[in-house]
């Protein structure tokens, strides 16, 4: 039952009741018993529309919510390497991968890329595209001060490790030669 449907059964339930108050005491039993269990149908109906008025309240404001969220979301990206959108943190810095551009296309979602295999390299939990290069921003609050990115501290990390060998080399070299 709609809620146009509830409002008429309400209706009908007031007329009803306004009958039985009005009804004479010379209303024999059985109409007046036949008036109240037709008031008592009225009275379900208005009362399940209302309920059904309620679930679609809610469901519409849960939407709204929904929404409003998405809208939020949409004002809080920024186009990073590759044209791609990324989601900022509250200093505005862009923030690890992006958005699906797929799903911020078709479905109006805004959902964030996954790593995928490689460090260059993503993949949506959503609808599954896969992407490459892509590139994951670490914010400058993160990093000491400065924006970078995953590939760039990869490559970092990369290098203090091999300096780190190159250094364990050399010391277990120092001392002796080669051609001795």
């Amino acid at each position: 039952m709609d809620i146009v449907g509830g409002i008429a059964a309400a209706k009908g339930a007031i007329d009803i009741a306004s009958a039985l108050r009005n009804a004479e005491r010379s209303l024999d039993a059985a109409s007046y018993k036949a008036q109240l269990a037709d008031l008592m149908e009225k009275l379900t109906d208005v009362r399940l529309a209302l309920v059904e008025a309620k679930e679609l309240i809610g469901e519409r404001d849960d939407e709204i919510e929904r929404l409003k969220a998405s809208f939020e979301e949409r004002a809080e990206l920024i186009k990073g390497d590759g044209d791609y959108s990324y989601r900022v943190n509250e200093k505005g810095e862009r923030s690890g991968f992006p958005v699906c551009p797929k799903c911020q296309a078709i479905h109006q979602r805004q959902i964030q890329l996954k790593q995928h295999d490689r460090i260059d390299a993503a993949k949506c939990p959503a609808c599954d595209a896969e992407f490459h290069p892509v590139t994951s921003y670490i914010p400058a609050s993160e990093n000491g001060g400065t924006e970078t990115t995953a590939m760039d501290r990869y490559y970092e990390q990369e290098r203090a490790r091999r300096s780190k060998q190159y250094a364990a080399i050399a010391r277990a070299n120092s001392g002796s030669s080669w051609m001795a």
